[in-house]
């Protein structure tokens, strides 16, 4: 695998590795975000504070900024108060839409659900398990957005139809249970 990086003197340069070789290994492009006081953020890897993790995926919203620039973040799953600065912690974005898998186990006061019936390179991921973890999150408002309400709604062949587990990791009784636990109305 060749990939460019930044060089300091050059500006950019190819590197050649083998990515069976190395464990751990992230690539990731850095791009600036001008955050604000009331942004919702969200970690885009682990935290470590000194004996904790905040994991990742956790969201908080942007308290205040001081004058040198750290932040402090109050996270949503516990309102705890953080201080944060870029170069003790990169790893963040944006948090005004985030997947359905971000969402597990999290409550969202709205929810809009983009299901694309008909683009194929996203159909695997739409399946019983998506719906559901989509469908569960709100607190109040859900809204879907669909390109075909009549895909969508087929009982026999809507992608929220499928169950999309590998067989040999679950007993078989246990996908039965999956695909009669939710329906498409």
């Amino acid at each position: 695998m060749t990939i460019r990086v930044p060089h300091k003197v050059i500006g950019y340069r190819n590197v050649t590795f083998n990515p069976k070789r190395y464990f751990g290994v992230e690539i990731f492009n850095a791009e600036k975000r001008a955050i604000a006081e009331g942004e919702r953020v969200q970690l885009t890897r682990p935290w470590r504070l000194g004996t904790e993790t905040i994991p990742n995926r956790s969201m908080a919203t942007v308290e205040g900024i001081k004058a040198d620039g750290k932040a402090t973040l109050v996270f949503r799953e516990d309102g705890r108060r953080v201080e944060w600065g870029p170069k003790q912690n990169p790893h963040v974005d944006y948090a005004y839409a985030v997947t359905s898998y971000s969402m597990q186990y999290a409550t969202a006061d709205k929810v809009a659900i983009h299901v694309d019936t008909g683009d194929s390179r996203i159909r695997k991921l739409l399946d019983k398990a998506f719906v559901y973890v989509s469908g569960t999150r709100q607190k109040s408002d859900i809204r879907v957005f669909t390109d075909d309400i009549e895909a969508l709604l087929d009982p026999h062949h809507s992608p929220a139809q499928r169950v999309a587990l590998k067989p040999t990791a679950l007993a078989q009784k246990e996908i039965e249970d999956l695909s009669n636990s939710v329906k498409v109305a």
